[in-house]
Protein backbone atom coordinates (compact mmCIF):
# COMPACT_ATOMS: atom_id res chain seq x y z
CA UNK A 1 0.00 0.00 0.00
CA UNK A 2 1.30 3.46 -0.90
CA UNK A 3 1.32 5.47 2.36
CA UNK A 4 -1.08 8.45 2.11
CA UNK A 5 -0.09 11.91 3.19
CA UNK A 6 0.00 12.58 6.91
CA UNK A 7 -3.45 13.23 8.31
CA UNK A 8 -4.21 13.90 11.95
CA UNK A 9 -7.47 12.98 13.67
CA UNK A 10 -9.69 15.58 12.02
CA UNK A 11 -13.41 16.16 11.96
CA UNK A 12 -15.07 15.44 8.63
CA UNK A 13 -16.73 18.57 7.26
CA UNK A 14 -19.97 16.62 6.71
CA UNK A 15 -20.28 15.79 10.38
CA UNK A 16 -20.42 17.84 13.55
CA UNK A 17 -18.03 17.64 16.50
CA UNK A 18 -16.73 15.34 17.92
CA UNK A 19 -16.88 13.08 14.84
CA UNK A 20 -13.11 12.57 14.69
CA UNK A 21 -11.75 10.43 11.87
CA UNK A 22 -9.07 7.80 12.30
CA UNK A 23 -5.73 9.24 11.10
CA UNK A 24 -4.80 8.15 7.59
CA UNK A 25 -1.29 7.17 8.69
CA UNK A 26 -2.84 4.89 11.32
CA UNK A 27 -4.86 3.07 8.65
CA UNK A 28 -1.80 2.84 6.40
CA UNK A 29 0.29 1.35 9.22
CA UNK A 30 -2.34 -1.29 9.98
CA UNK A 31 -2.73 -2.35 6.35
CA UNK A 32 1.03 -2.53 5.86
CA UNK A 33 1.38 -4.73 8.95
CA UNK A 34 -1.34 -7.06 7.68
CA UNK A 35 0.21 -7.21 4.21
CA UNK A 36 3.58 -8.12 5.72
CA UNK A 37 1.90 -11.01 7.51
CA UNK A 38 0.09 -12.10 4.34
CA UNK A 39 3.40 -12.23 2.49
CA UNK A 40 5.10 -14.13 5.34
CA UNK A 41 2.41 -16.81 5.31
CA UNK A 42 2.05 -17.05 1.55
CA UNK A 43 -1.50 -15.76 1.35
CA UNK A 44 -2.48 -13.72 -1.70
CA UNK A 45 -4.85 -11.49 0.21
CA UNK A 46 -7.75 -11.41 2.63
CA UNK A 47 -11.42 -10.49 2.59
CA UNK A 48 -12.88 -8.67 5.59
CA UNK A 49 -16.61 -8.64 6.32
CA UNK A 50 -16.94 -8.12 10.07
CA UNK A 51 -17.79 -4.56 11.16
CA UNK A 52 -15.00 -4.05 13.67
CA UNK A 53 -12.31 -5.48 11.39
CA UNK A 54 -13.53 -3.30 8.53
CA UNK A 55 -13.39 -0.26 10.78
CA UNK A 56 -9.90 -1.15 12.01
CA UNK A 57 -8.44 -1.40 8.50
CA UNK A 58 -10.50 1.29 6.73
CA UNK A 59 -11.55 3.88 9.32
CA UNK A 60 -15.24 3.48 8.51
CA UNK A 61 -17.90 0.98 9.54
CA UNK A 62 -20.10 1.41 6.51
CA UNK A 63 -21.42 -1.92 5.26
CA UNK A 64 -19.35 -3.61 2.60
CA UNK A 65 -16.58 -5.99 1.61
CA UNK A 66 -12.93 -5.02 2.10
CA UNK A 67 -10.30 -6.82 0.03
CA UNK A 68 -6.69 -6.34 1.12
CA UNK A 69 -4.14 -7.94 -1.24
CA UNK A 70 -0.72 -9.01 -0.06
CA UNK A 71 0.67 -6.30 -2.31
CA UNK A 72 -1.01 -3.25 -3.74
CA UNK A 73 -3.97 -1.05 -2.85
CA UNK A 74 -7.04 -2.40 -1.01
CA UNK A 75 -10.45 -2.34 -2.66
CA UNK A 76 -13.53 -1.53 -0.58
CA UNK A 77 -16.89 -2.45 -2.11
CA UNK A 78 -19.70 -0.62 -0.29
CA UNK A 79 -23.29 -1.75 0.13
CA UNK A 80 -24.26 1.34 2.15
CA UNK A 81 -23.41 4.21 2.47
CA UNK A 82 -20.91 5.01 -0.28
CA UNK A 83 -20.82 8.75 0.45
CA UNK A 84 -20.11 8.21 4.14
CA UNK A 85 -17.46 5.58 3.46
CA UNK A 86 -15.61 7.97 1.14
CA UNK A 87 -15.93 10.80 3.67
CA UNK A 88 -14.68 8.71 6.60
CA UNK A 89 -12.01 6.46 5.09
CA UNK A 90 -8.61 7.43 3.64
CA UNK A 91 -8.62 4.40 1.31
CA UNK A 92 -8.31 5.37 -2.33
CA UNK A 93 -10.39 2.70 -4.04
CA UNK A 94 -13.89 2.80 -2.53
CA UNK A 95 -16.68 1.86 -4.89
CA UNK A 96 -20.30 0.75 -4.93
CA UNK A 97 -20.75 -3.00 -4.54
CA UNK A 98 -22.54 -4.83 -7.32
CA UNK A 99 -23.50 -8.49 -7.07
CA UNK A 100 -21.46 -10.94 -5.03
CA UNK A 101 -20.63 -12.79 -8.22
CA UNK A 102 -19.08 -9.70 -9.83
CA UNK A 103 -17.16 -8.88 -6.68
CA UNK A 104 -15.74 -12.39 -6.49
CA UNK A 105 -14.79 -12.37 -10.17
CA UNK A 106 -12.75 -9.22 -9.59
CA UNK A 107 -11.12 -10.79 -6.54
CA UNK A 108 -10.19 -13.72 -8.77
CA UNK A 109 -8.42 -11.38 -11.18
CA UNK A 110 -6.58 -9.54 -8.38
CA UNK A 111 -5.42 -12.61 -6.46
CA UNK A 112 -2.12 -14.11 -7.70
CA UNK A 113 -2.50 -17.55 -9.27
CA UNK A 114 -2.25 -20.40 -6.77
CA UNK A 115 -2.53 -18.12 -3.73
CA UNK A 116 -5.02 -18.62 -0.90
CA UNK A 117 -7.50 -16.05 0.36
CA UNK A 118 -7.98 -15.35 4.07
CA UNK A 119 -11.39 -14.91 5.72
CA UNK A 120 -12.47 -14.17 9.32
CA UNK A 121 -13.62 -17.71 10.02
CA UNK A 122 -13.99 -17.14 13.77
CA UNK A 123 -16.94 -14.78 13.23
CA UNK A 124 -18.17 -15.34 9.67
CA UNK A 125 -21.60 -17.04 9.57
CA UNK A 126 -21.61 -20.39 7.77
CA UNK A 127 -24.24 -19.28 5.25
CA UNK A 128 -22.11 -16.32 4.12
CA UNK A 129 -18.95 -18.42 4.13
CA UNK A 130 -20.64 -21.02 1.93
CA UNK A 131 -21.63 -18.35 -0.60
CA UNK A 132 -17.97 -17.38 -0.94
CA UNK A 133 -16.95 -21.03 -1.18
CA UNK A 134 -19.35 -21.39 -4.12
CA UNK A 135 -18.29 -18.15 -5.84
CA UNK A 136 -14.56 -18.70 -5.27
CA UNK A 137 -14.53 -22.40 -6.00
CA UNK A 138 -11.03 -22.35 -7.53
CA UNK A 139 -9.45 -20.52 -4.58
CA UNK A 140 -8.39 -22.09 -1.30
CA UNK A 141 -9.90 -20.22 1.64
CA UNK A 142 -8.15 -20.10 4.99
CA UNK A 143 -8.64 -18.48 8.41
CA UNK A 144 -7.11 -15.00 8.72
CA UNK A 145 -8.64 -14.24 12.13
CA UNK A 146 -5.60 -15.23 14.27
CA UNK A 147 -3.44 -12.75 12.34
CA UNK A 148 -6.01 -9.98 12.68
CA UNK A 149 -6.50 -10.54 16.39
CA UNK A 150 -2.75 -10.51 16.96
CA UNK A 151 -2.27 -7.28 14.99
CA UNK A 152 -5.16 -5.61 16.81
CA UNK A 153 -3.65 -6.57 20.18
CA UNK A 154 -0.57 -4.41 19.49
CA UNK A 155 -1.64 -0.84 20.26
CA UNK A 156 -0.24 2.28 18.61
CA UNK A 157 0.20 5.64 20.35
CA UNK A 158 -3.10 6.76 18.79
CA UNK A 159 -4.91 3.73 20.17
CA UNK A 160 -3.36 4.11 23.60
CA UNK A 161 -4.60 7.70 23.74
CA UNK A 162 -8.11 6.51 22.91
CA UNK A 163 -7.93 3.92 25.69
CA UNK A 164 -6.64 6.55 28.14
CA UNK A 165 -9.56 8.79 27.22
CA UNK A 166 -11.97 5.92 27.88
CA UNK A 167 -10.31 5.43 31.28
CA UNK A 168 -10.68 9.11 32.12
CA UNK A 169 -14.38 8.99 31.24
CA UNK A 170 -14.87 5.95 33.47
CA UNK A 171 -13.05 7.65 36.33
CA UNK A 172 -15.31 10.70 36.04
CA UNK A 173 -18.45 8.56 35.95
CA UNK A 174 -17.39 6.64 39.06
CA UNK A 175 -16.83 9.97 40.81
CA UNK A 176 -20.40 10.99 39.92
CA UNK A 177 -21.70 7.62 41.13
CA UNK A 178 -20.71 8.54 44.69
CA UNK A 179 -23.20 11.40 44.61
CA UNK A 180 -26.02 9.37 43.05
CA UNK A 181 -26.24 6.37 45.37
CA UNK A 182 -28.87 7.49 47.83
CA UNK A 183 -31.73 5.77 49.69
CA UNK A 184 -34.64 4.99 47.39
CA UNK A 185 -32.77 4.86 44.07
CA UNK A 186 -33.18 1.59 42.16
CA UNK A 187 -30.43 -0.26 40.36
CA UNK A 188 -32.10 0.58 37.06
CA UNK A 189 -32.37 4.30 37.84
CA UNK A 190 -28.73 4.38 38.89
CA UNK A 191 -27.61 2.57 35.75
CA UNK A 192 -29.63 4.93 33.52
CA UNK A 193 -28.08 7.99 35.20
CA UNK A 194 -24.57 6.56 34.91
CA UNK A 195 -25.10 5.76 31.24
CA UNK A 196 -26.19 9.36 30.66
CA UNK A 197 -23.08 10.62 32.42
CA UNK A 198 -20.89 8.36 30.30
CA UNK A 199 -22.58 9.25 27.02
CA UNK A 200 -22.25 13.02 27.41
CA UNK A 201 -18.53 12.50 28.04
CA UNK A 202 -17.95 10.52 24.84
CA UNK A 203 -19.03 6.91 25.49
CA UNK A 204 -20.44 5.52 22.23
CA UNK A 205 -23.10 3.49 24.02
CA UNK A 206 -22.17 0.03 22.76
CA UNK A 207 -19.98 -2.71 24.21
CA UNK A 208 -18.70 -4.94 21.42
CA UNK A 209 -17.36 -8.43 22.01
CA UNK A 210 -16.01 -10.82 19.39
CA UNK A 211 -17.07 -13.91 21.34
CA UNK A 212 -20.02 -15.88 20.03
CA UNK A 213 -23.32 -14.92 21.75
CA UNK A 214 -21.59 -12.49 24.12
CA UNK A 215 -23.61 -9.31 24.40
CA UNK A 216 -23.84 -6.38 26.76
CA UNK A 217 -25.72 -3.10 26.65
CA UNK A 218 -23.88 -0.91 29.16
CA UNK A 219 -22.68 -3.00 32.04
CA UNK A 220 -23.95 -4.16 35.40
CA UNK A 221 -25.27 -2.15 38.31
CA UNK A 222 -26.20 -4.83 40.83
CA UNK A 223 -26.43 -5.04 44.59
CA UNK A 224 -26.61 -7.55 47.39
CA UNK A 225 -27.20 -11.21 46.72
CA UNK A 226 -28.28 -10.50 43.13
CA UNK A 227 -24.67 -9.64 42.33
CA UNK A 228 -23.73 -13.27 42.96
CA UNK A 229 -26.41 -14.71 40.65
CA UNK A 230 -24.75 -16.57 37.82
CA UNK A 231 -25.97 -16.52 34.23
CA UNK A 232 -25.21 -17.11 30.58
CA UNK A 233 -22.78 -14.22 30.08
CA UNK A 234 -19.09 -15.08 29.90
CA UNK A 235 -18.15 -12.43 32.47
CA UNK A 236 -17.29 -12.20 36.19
CA UNK A 237 -20.76 -10.83 37.01
CA UNK A 238 -24.17 -11.35 35.51
CA UNK A 239 -27.04 -10.18 37.72
CA UNK A 240 -30.71 -10.96 37.19
CA UNK A 241 -31.80 -8.26 34.74
CA UNK A 242 -35.35 -7.27 33.83
CA UNK A 243 -36.40 -10.23 31.68
CA UNK A 244 -35.34 -13.74 30.65
CA UNK A 245 -35.02 -12.24 27.17
CA UNK A 246 -31.98 -10.31 28.48
CA UNK A 247 -31.13 -11.94 31.81
CA UNK A 248 -28.29 -9.76 33.07
CA UNK A 249 -27.69 -6.43 34.72
CA UNK A 250 -29.81 -4.12 36.85
CA UNK A 251 -33.23 -4.75 38.32
CA UNK A 252 -35.78 -2.43 39.95
CA UNK A 253 -34.42 -3.49 43.32
CA UNK A 254 -33.52 -0.72 45.75
CA UNK A 255 -30.13 -1.28 47.43
CA UNK A 256 -30.38 -1.51 51.20
CA UNK A 257 -28.09 0.41 53.57
CA UNK A 258 -24.93 -1.51 54.32
CA UNK A 259 -25.30 -3.69 51.21
CA UNK A 260 -22.54 -3.43 48.58
CA UNK A 261 -23.43 -2.04 45.15
CA UNK A 262 -21.28 -3.28 42.29
CA UNK A 263 -20.91 -0.99 39.28
CA UNK A 264 -19.22 -2.80 36.41
CA UNK A 265 -19.42 -1.04 33.07
CA UNK A 266 -17.54 -0.44 29.84
CA UNK A 267 -16.74 2.90 28.24
CA UNK A 268 -16.27 2.80 24.47
CA UNK A 269 -14.35 5.82 23.19
CA UNK A 270 -13.84 5.90 19.41
CA UNK A 271 -14.02 2.10 19.39
CA UNK A 272 -11.61 1.56 22.29
CA UNK A 273 -12.97 0.28 25.60
CA UNK A 274 -12.22 0.63 29.25
CA UNK A 275 -13.79 -2.02 31.46
CA UNK A 276 -13.75 -1.29 35.19
CA UNK A 277 -15.60 -2.22 38.37
CA UNK A 278 -16.03 -0.30 41.60
CA UNK A 279 -17.86 -1.20 44.80
CA UNK A 280 -20.06 1.32 46.64
CA UNK A 281 -22.28 1.21 49.69
CA UNK A 282 -25.04 3.33 51.23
Amino acid sequence: MTPPEHQTAVTCEKFSEPYALVPALEISRRISALQDRLIETGLGGCLLLQNTDIFYFSGTMQSGTLFIPAQGEPVFWIRRSLDRARAESPLKDIRLQDTLGKTCREINTRLPAGKSLGLELDVLPTRIFQRYVNELAQIQLSDISPFIRHLRSIKSDYELECIKKACRIASEVFAVAKTLIKPGITELELQAELEYQARIRGHLGIARMRGWNNEMFFGHVISGAAAAVRGYLDAPTNGIGLSPAFPQGATIQTPDPGIPVSIDFMVNYNGYPNDATRMFCL
